[in-house]
């Protein structure tokens, strides 16, 4: 893990464009790209000699809501603990960045809720919050799936 480094800034739109569909998450444009990483008020990369290996992504205004959008690490690290360092720098940037009052949320892939339970998240409705919730007619990704 030590030739692995982490760096608290966004990737470039190629590189998340790449990353997205390395994992199975299908296709998207540039524009799309670039929106979506302009949207995010926290993104940490992990990088081996440069290349974008991972990323955790936090989109929200930066003191009261926020939610992790992105948790992505590539096929060749998975398994390695890679996850886990990228979500213990999101933690410390929200122990950073939340204010009193803050709501902190994330939606989990089937099946991942354990994964996260470790970094102190807790299931719905076991908190404040009902169960989460999808948009039944969001459309799919293209040429990709979650999960």
């Amino acid at each position: 893990m030590s030739d692995v480094i982490l760096i608290e800034s966004p990737p470039t739109v190629a590189e998340y464009i790449v990353l997205r569909q390395q994992i199975g998450w299908g296709v998207i444009d540039e524009d799309t790209a670039r929106r979506t990483i302009d949207g995010a008020c926290y993104t940490v990369c992990l990088r081996r000699e440069g290349r974008l290996l991972g990323l955790v992504r936090l989109i929200g205004d930066g003191c009261l809501y926020f939610a992790f959008s992105d948790v992505m690490v590539s096929p060749e690290l998975q398994g390695g603990g890679h996850g886990a360092r990228m979500m213990r720098a999101a933690v410390e940037y929200l122990r950073r960045a939340a204010k009193p009052g803050a709501s902190i949320t994330l939606q989990p892939l089937a099946g991942r809720e354990a994964f996260y339970e470790k970094f102190g998240f807790v299931r719905c409705p076991s908190g404040p919050f009902g169960q989460g919730m999808v948009f039944a007619d969001a459309p799919p990704p293209v040429g990709g799936r979650f999960g």
